[in-house]
C-alpha cells in the first residue's frame, strides 16, 4: 500500500538529510516508522548504512557522503515523490556481511560459518540483482527513474 503523506514526508527527510540539514538522530525519530509501505521500510534500510548511529552528525564534512551517495539519496527521494509501487522483493538491507576479525581470533574454527554466511549473502544478492536495474533502485528500473523527473540526477 503506497501512503502518499508519509512518502511526501520522508521524501523531504532523505533531501534534507542528504543536505546536511538534519542529524541522523532527527532523521530517524522523524521517519515515518509507523507506515506499512514498503518503500519506506526500503529506503529506510538503505540509507541506515550511510550513516554512524553510534553518535549524532549531519553527513557533512568528515561525515559526508560522496557524490555518488549524494545521487543515490536524490534517487530515493524521487522514488518516494512517486505513486509507483515499491516492487523489489527485498526491504531490509540491514544485515551481518561475515565474521569478520572474530575469524583469525578463533583461529580459524569459525572460517566454515563465515565463508556460508558469505555465499549466502552472494547468492541473495545475485538473486536480488536479476529482479531489475540495482543502479536505478528503488525504481525497477531506469527508464522509470527517467519518467518521473521528479529530482532528475542530483
Amino acid at each position: 500500500m503506497i501512503d502518499r503523506e508519509a512518502r511526501r514526508a520522508a521524501a523531504d527527510l532523505v533531501r534534507r538529510l542528504r543536505d546536511g540539514l538534519l542529524t541522523n538522530y532527527q532523521f530517524e525519530s522523524a521517519w515515518p516508522h509507523s507506515s506499512t509501505d514498503r518503500a519506506l521500510r526500503a529506503v529506510a534500510s538503505m540509507i541506515w548504512g550511510l550513516y554512524d548511529d553510534r553518535r549524532e552528525h549531519a553527513l557533512v564534512g568528515e561525515d559526508g557522503v560522496d557524490a555518488n551517495r549524494r545521487s543515490d539519496l536524490a534517487r530515493y527521494a524521487a522514488f518516494l515523490d512517486t505513486d509507483l509501487p515499491y516492487s523489489w522483493s527485498r526491504d531490509n538491507f540491514v544485515g551481518i556481511a561475515g565474521l569478520g576479525v572474530l575469524v583469525p581470533l578463533s583461529l580459524g574454527l569459525l572460517w566454515p560459518l563465515d565463508h556460508w554466511i558469505k555465499a549466502r549473502i552472494r547468492r541473495a544478492d545475485d538473486r536480488f540483482a536479476a529482479e531489475g536495474e540495482v543502479a536505478a533502485w528503488p525504481f525497477m528500473n531506469a527508464a522509470d527513474f527517467m519518467a518521473s523527473s521528479v529530482e532528475p540526477h542530483q
